[in-house]
């Protein structure tokens, strides 16, 4: 087995109401929402369990053929992270 290049670190979801969608996600999986936004336009539900938190990002398109669902990850160094990740095949 190899050592990963990150670690998960978050679901996020692309959206036009961030608060609506948190509030949703909150009543049906738990969690509990951060106490200030990370960013304008991003709320966080922390204590999720198996995710960690979820994020709702605000984007100003409507759904169309973007994935709406990425995954954060998280890396000790995004040089060092980056680099490995295209080595593996990953776009730039």
């Amino acid at each position: 087995m190899t050592t990963p290049i990150a670690r998960p670190l978050a679901v996020a979801f692309d959206c036009h109401d961030p608060a609506r969608l948190l509030f949703f996600w909150q009543q049906l999986v738990g969690g509990s929402q951060a106490p200030e936004p990370h960013e304008d336009d991003f709320l966080v539900l922390e204590d999720v369990p198996v995710f960690g938190y979820l994020g709702f990002q605000k984007v100003p398109e409507g759904k169309v053929v973007k994935n709406r669902v990425h995954v954060d990850l998280d890396v000790a160094d995004i040089d060092v992270a980056v680099a490995a990740s295209t080595a593996i095949g990953a776009p730039v």
